[in-house]
């Protein structure tokens, strides 16, 4: 069952430690929630941090809120160029997370290599009212106007958001639409008879044009960028990787050809998780889980 095979997942790749981890597997053509794992021992009514824990989403938010509008707003091509020379606004100068300064960087390199300033110039370009329109439309339940600034471009959100929401948002790329994840989809009795049902409706808000580039853009990333480990031979694979400040948050949210899952790894006081960072356990534990649903 993939909900025992999650869960074996988190525990063996983060170990016995303070360190923990969500998870969230959902199918595409269902929308059905096909499994979350709340944490490495979760039990029954205890804090559930694939769906209650907000966290900073770091780079991981760069598909929704940077690349994807401004593809949208565009119809850029992935090839075309973009400074990831030093930025300053005022007082904000983020850097990229090498430190270093890359000149003229195609689309398709600043976003499978998760630089940081070519992903808020393009932020910039689209502007942040009509980047955040987009991704006002996710549902985001602790995204605000606070939120409408510079640095979200890059994951500096107030509070951020959950595993759940996360992962839900990038079923957008499967095909352009969005829908809400549901664990169950219906109540029946025992007859059969339908008592109740989910009245969701999917809406569109990627184009199939951006829908093409943003899976070129993810896969990508697999293949050449910041997520190689994740890849493995099939249908399609693709995802982005997301660290926040001073490593106390990591994340991987990836798509295949039938699932979209998330995977979030952090201590629940945040700290710094540098220690285990060359390992790429969020990684792995995607990569053992997306194998075994395919």
């Amino acid at each position: 069952m993939l909900q025992t095979q999650s869960k074996t997942a988190v525990q063996s790749k983060i170990g016995v430690n303070d360190i923990e981890g969500a998870l969230v597997v959902i199918q595409h053509h269902t929308h059905e929630l096909v499994s979350l794992i709340g944490g490495k021992d979760y039990k029954k009514n205890s804090f559930n941090r694939a769906y209650q824990s907000y966290r900073q989403p770091g780079s991981a938010i760069k598909p929704l809120l940077d690349y994807a509008p401004y593809l949208e707003e565009t119809d850029a091509d992935i090839n075309q160029l973009v400074s990831g020379a030093s930025y300053c606004s005022n007082s904000y100068c983020p850097k990229n997370y090498s430190g270093d300064s890359y000149g003229m960087v195609t689309l398709r390199t600043a976003f499978a290599q998760s630089y940081n300033t070519p992903a808020i110039r393009l932020f910039e370009k689209t502007g942040v009212e009509t980047s955040f329109k987009y991704l006002d439309a996710f549902d985001f339940k602790k995204v605000s106007k606070k939120d409408h600034h510079t640095s979200s471009a890059i994951g500096g959100f107030e509070y951020g958001m959950s595993p759940l929401e996360l992962t839900n948002a990038y079923t957008s790329f499967n095909d352009g639409n969005y829908q809400p994840a549901r664990a169950i989809i219906k109540v029946t009795d025992q007859e059969g008879k339908v008592l109740y049902k989910w009245k969701d409706r999917s809406k569109e808000i990627w184009n199939k044009s951006t829908v093409a580039k943003m899976r070129q853009l993810l896969h990508e990333t697999t293949l050449s960028g910041t997520a190689r480990k994740a890849y493995f031979p099939t249908d399609y694979v693709g995802g982005k990787t997301g660290t926040t400040n001073d490593v106390k948050d990591m994340w991987f949210v990836g798509l295949t050809a039938n699932y979209t899952t998330g995977v979030w790894i952090g201590r629940d006081k945040p700290s710094n998780l540098q220690s285990i960072y060359s390992h790429t356990p969020h990684v792995l534990i995607w990569k053992d889980i997306s194998q075994t649903a395919e």
